[in-house]
């Protein structure tokens, strides 16, 4: 019989609880929730910044790292995923028609809400309240 270590048995056992959706580790500031009661929880208090995605949609992962580098920049914001895939029901709660959309909750209460992709400053604005400063345009037009 194949002897099997006690660190590769706790790593299979860790990556069918991650694939089952049991189990989410995020970057420091950025937690994952996929039931109704843990968003409560996780939005009652503070300033918190909600990432309805999914694993499938470019703009949902080119807006990952702007996410974490606002997680690490932005201490006392704190960064909630929800894969509406797993969480259907927060989904419908929060009317998600298209993604990413971002949430912003201030002690429980919605503050604001945007969708697709956002750069570092657009987020920090939205975060703040602050406008990021507009663009430049390419030509008198735009």
């Amino acid at each position: 019989m194949l002897k099997v270590s006690k660190t590769l048995r706790a790593c299979a056992v860790l990556m069918l609880l991650v694939t089952a959706g049991l189990f989410a580790e995020g970057k420091e500031g950025i937690s994952y929730v996929t039931d109704v009661a843990g968003f409560d929880k996780a939005v009652a208090s503070g300033t918190v910044l909600v990432d309805f995605y999914a694993d499938w949609c470019g703009p949902c992962r080119q807006l990952a790292p702007n996410l974490e580098k606002l997680a690490e920049s932005k201490k006392g914001v704190k960064i909630v995923k929800v894969n509406v895939d797993k969480a259907k029901e927060l989904s419908e709660k929060y009317k998600v028609r298209s993604i990413p959309m971002l949430m912003l909750f201030k002690d429980g209460k919605e503050a604001g809400k945007t969708v697709g992709y956002k750069s570092l400053e657009e987020l920090a604005g939205f975060v703040t309240g602050k406008e990021a400063a507009p663009k430049k345009a390419c030509c008198p037009n735009h």
